[in-house]
């Protein structure tokens, strides 16, 4: 990792009173401050899609114990406003069956675990203890800059299937209280 971002040549190091990077600190305590929340982000994408995950599955549960799909084979199909009921409902369940499906399928694409970028622990050894703070801050600094741009574009990907999949939950949500009402009319 550090090898990339500087000679490990002990004539580039500066003189003890002279820093290279005198900001190297500061810029390391921020970006580290942005791992961390790229991490708490993520956190707390997978926890808030696994409530509507399991909100989901219950309207599941719900729908199937409720919604007595035997009685609509019973109407009587002669009457054109029968047939309407008919149809809206079946368009109803159809539209409840895309929903359900849709929003599983977008929460748990959440829950998968999609490479998510950390820091690499092979190069903290004594070689490199052996250079100047700034420097080894610096170097961290750059490549927590490359781990989080990862880590973001990984969690904004996240963000996009949980929006779409909370929009399908409500959906569900919709349409199943509309089957439940219709499925008192029979």
């Amino acid at each position: 990792m550090f090898k990339k971002f500087f000679c490990p040549s002990k004539k580039n190091v500066p003189s003890s009173d002279e820093a290279k990077y005198p900001s190297g600190e500061l810029l390391l305590s921020v970006i580290q401050k942005e791992y961390d929340y790229e991490l708490a982000r993520k956190s707390t994408l997978e926890t808030r899609s696994g409530v509507v995950l399991t909100l989901s599955l219950s309207i599941l549960t719900f729908v199937v114990t409720n919604i007595k799909m035997d009685k609509l084979l019973l109407l009587d199909t002669s009457k054109v406003m029968t047939i309407i009921f008919i149809s809206f409902f079946i368009l109803t369940v159809i539209i409840s069956i895309g929903s359900l499906i849709t929003s599983l399928i977008l929460l748990i694409k959440v829950l998968l675990t999609y490479e998510y970028r950390r820091l690499e622990l092979d190069d903290f050894n004594e070689e490199y203890g052996s250079f100047q703070k700034d420097i080894i801050a610096m170097a961290l600094t750059k490549e927590y800059k490359n781990i989080v741009t990862a880590n973001q574009k990984v969690n904004n990907d996240k963000t996009k299937f949980y929006r779409f999949g909370v929009y399908s939950a409500i959906s569900l949500v919709i349409s199943s209280i509309l089957l439940y009402i219709l499925s008192l009319s029979l």
